[in-house]
């Protein structure tokens, strides 16, 4: 008798663990799904930035200096929330490229992601296409 209490107080002590193990990576998960979304969101704020920008001065960001360019037009978004502006929920930097889609040139912003990984808008690389005006990026207007 004793010894099946031994063995059941044992199950019970597994099957808790077990138990805590799973809802443990249930709970460490919805951090990172907040993540994603404020940086989602975030990336949203900084391309209305840069739609201000263009507004303003009728020509891209330039790749080389586009976080010196866009600064002023960041805070009227409210981009700068918390961390700096050009940095995602894992404090990684936002990337902004110039992406070939046939004759045309579309900016984008992405984010490493949840890895940390550069994997150039795709994976889990958080991406926006940023809006831009025909003239801009019609090489024929």
């Amino acid at each position: 008798m004793r010894k099946m209490r031994i063995c059941f107080i044992g199950a019970l002590v597994v099957i808790s663990v077990v138990l805590l193990t799973l809802i443990l990576k249930t709970y460490s998960y919805e951090p990172n799904r907040s993540k994603h979304a404020w940086t989602l969101s975030h990336l949203g704020r900084v391309e209305n930035a840069i739609g201000l920008y263009i507004d303003e001065y009728q020509e891209q960001l330039s790749l080389n200096a586009w976080k010196e360019e866009l600064e002023p037009f960041v805070e009227l978004t409210g981009a700068k929330e918390g961390i700096h502006w050009s940095h995602d929920a894992w404090g990684m930097e936002i990337q902004y490229i110039l992406q070939q889609i046939g004759d045309k040139k579309a900016p984008m912003l992405y984010s490493f992601g949840r890895n940390k990984i550069d994997e150039k808008g795709q994976g889990d690389d958080i991406a926006v296409e940023v809006e831009m005006p025909a003239k801009l990026t019609d090489p024929n207007s």
